[in-house]
């Protein structure tokens, strides 16, 4: 049955929502895809220590961990919203609908930040000709960031247009009332991602 839906919702993503919001057994497997993009998120974590050569000193893994944090504070806030949105206008009044229909809808992400974790791993620097240090050029064009940005692009869009049909699909939305919701709420998750880093960037400057 999990593959079959995941199957179903690459294929046929609006008859997929249908029976995800419909069927309560879906939400024990929307909890694992949940968790999955937890763990994931925390293997480009430490992906991306590796492929940088900071090392694992206590200031890193703070803030890396502070990173993880903000990761899954903006998961939250993001489902918190949709679903209080939706609610506010009438429509879903299930949080665990709401929750394992969003669940399914960061499957697309997690593909991308798995495979631009496993390119951290994979990929080498070459050297200079002197031999002493990396073609930076190089290591610019394949950095994390980049490759962040570069990979990770037609994975979120996928991401956002799942979002966009499964906001209408639960809360019984038109298109555009879906779109003006799923604004509202990747603002709301902006605004508070930047309070968090306001908030954690004091206790990582008295590690440094």
């Amino acid at each position: 049955m999990s593959l079959h839906i995941i199957s179903e919702l690459i294929q046929k993503p609006n008859i997929a929502f249908e029976k995800i919001s419909q069927n309560p057994q879906y939400f024990r497997l929307a909890a694992i895809i949940f968790s999955s993009s937890i763990l994931i998120s925390i293997f480009h974590q430490v992906s991306t220590l590796i492929y940088s050569s900071h090392g694992f000193d206590a200031l890193n893994i703070a803030h890396q961990i502070v990173t993880f944090g903000g990761i899954i504070l903006s998961h939250t806030i993001m489902i918190a919203i949709i679903f209080h949105g939706g609610k506010r206008a009438k429509g879903n009044f299930n949080i665990k609908q709401i929750f394992s229909v969003l669940s399914f809808c960061l499957i697309p992400t997690m593909i991308g930040i798995a495979l631009v974790s496993t390119g951290n791993l994979l990929v080498s620097y070459p050297e200079s000709e002197d031999g002493l240090r990396p073609l930076y050029a190089y290591d610019f064009i394949v950095s994390p960031l980049i490759l962040m940005q570069v990979i990770i692009l037609p994975f979120f869009i996928w991401s956002m247009a799942l979002y966009i049909k499964a906001i209408r699909i639960t809360d019984n939305f038109s298109t555009l009332q879906a779109v003006i919701l799923l604004i509202f709420a990747l603002i709301g998750t902006q605004l508070v991602s930047v309070l968090y880093s306001f908030g954690t960037s004091i206790p990582l400057q008295l590690l440094s």
